[in-house]
């Protein structure tokens, strides 16, 4: 298969408000031949080691399908200057493919949960 890095930023990266934070990442993947396995890498994390320990798992999101968790339980590195978190992914469609830290949610759903939570 192919190896693919992810490098992510702090949090607000080029605002004023730029931090050291970096866990969170979502971003999508096209164009994958049926079949085709590739392993994801992602860089320059905040030490996640112990949510990982504890099998914490990305999710993915096939097309317009829900959110699930990745199946295989991800590699971790942790060195001085790096965390980084891995899997494969094998391509089982031609619909582009989402993956992130943890369940995405939009600002829009979350007006649309407090319109219905309004008395």
């Amino acid at each position: 298969g192919d190896d693919y890095m992810c490098h992510v930023t702090g949090d607000c990266e080029g605002t004023p408000h730029a931090n050291s934070n970096s866990t969170w990442f979502h971003f999508e993947v096209q164009g994958g031949d049926v079949g085709r396995t590739v392993m994801l890498h992602i860089k320059s994390l905040n030490a996640q080691t112990k949510l990982y320990g504890h099998d914490m798992r990305p999710v993915v999101r096939k097309g317009k399908g829900s959110w699930s968790r990745i199946t295989t339980r991800p590699h971790t590195v942790a060195t001085q200057q790096h965390f980084v978190v891995s899997w494969p992914y094998t391509f089982d469609g031609t619909d582009p493919v989402r993956f992130a830290f943890t369940y995405p949610y939009s600002y829009c759903e979350l007006k649309s949960h407090l319109a219905q939570w309004e008395l």
